[in-house]
């Protein structure tokens, strides 16, 4: 399959596929940080036993809410200094026209 633009937005829908690229995003941001630092020293850091640090170290993230991985980020450290916008324009209207059906 191929597809046109992002690929989070080809496979999930649009209100999904902006929390899945944000998680993704997030992530990144933690992994590089994490690299920094042994995995005994991140249990400490972000309060989790071995088997939890090592999920999130192999991305094991199926069960990690996004709440808690910006809890790991802010303790590590890290700060979102992003913006949002609106890119897809028709979304709101698409929901208005599917709800009058």
């Amino acid at each position: 399959m191929r597809t046109r633009g992002d690929v989070f937005d080809a496979i999930f829908p649009s209100e999904q596929a902006i929390v899945v690229k944000f998680k993704a995003d997030l992530y990144e941001a933690i992994l590089k940080v994490a690299a920094q630092y042994k995995p005994k020293e991140l249990e400490i850091i972000l309060h989790e036993s071995q088997p939890r640090v090592s999920e999130l170290l192999n991305g094991k993230l199926g069960q990690k809410s996004l709440e808690k991985l910006l809890t790991y980020a802010g303790r590590l450290g890290i700060e979102h200094k992003g913006s949002f916008r609106q890119v897809h324009k028709n979304a709101p209207k698409r929901e208005l026209e599917m709800a009058q059906v």
